[in-house]
């Protein structure tokens, strides 16, 4: 599926930064650390209750730890779906 003609030119700005730099920024540490810290207030007392405080405190590094693993794999899935979709919208624009 092609870009919107005004996301082609935020993803070409975005790619000049580079891959390595949006994955770890955009996917790890935005996402991952952010969501860490966004759902923590509300996965401890859950779990707590669940398992037990005891529990809890000791599944807390874990937690830290998974949610920017799962940023990263975010953010690789995403700049690849973009380039996708960038290089059929640039490739459709070439053709016509």
């Amino acid at each position: 599926m092609p870009m919107d003609p005004r996301l082609v030119g935020l993803w070409a700005r975005t790619r000049a930064k580079g891959r390595t730099r949006f994955i770890w920024f955009n996917g790890t540490l935005l996402t991952g650390l952010i969501l860490a810290f966004l759902l923590l207030p509300w996965l401890l007392p859950v779990a707590a209750l669940i398992r037990g405080w005891d529990h809890v405190i000791h599944r807390l590094p874990f937690i830290v730890i998974a949610f920017p693993i799962l940023g990263y794999l975010g953010g690789v899935l995403t700049w690849r779906r973009m380039e996708r979709r960038y290089a059929e919208t640039v490739n459709k624009d070439a053709e016509a």
